[in-house]
């Protein structure tokens, strides 16, 4: 066997010891696996039947800018920045 095979041959050898160092460093372990959809059909039947509030942009009078607010069941919303109430129909 020439000298050439056997510095090939040990290049191999650490070329794969190598690679099976990086696969163990990099081998999925299940740690950032996204997490499951919740499901949201009793958030939705509690928002049909008026027993939670919703959320959405509107015009704030304190901010005078649309700002995020809780829209109420009776028709009044709450600014989440401010948290000023607007009454119904204002």
């Amino acid at each position: 066997m020439s000298a050439f095979q056997v510095i090939a041959g040990a290049l191999a050898s650490l070329r794969a010891l190598g690679c099976l160092f990086v696969w163990h460093a990099l081998r999925p372990t299940g740690q950032r696996r996204a997490t499951p959809v919740p499901n949201m059909a009793p958030l939705a039947a509690l928002l049909a039947a008026g027993e939670l509030d919703s959320n959405d942009t509107a015009w704030c009078p304190e901010e005078t800018r649309t700002t995020y607010h809780a829209l109420h069941a009776d028709g009044s919303r709450t600014c989440w920045t401010c948290r000023t109430d607007t009454p119904a129909g204002a």
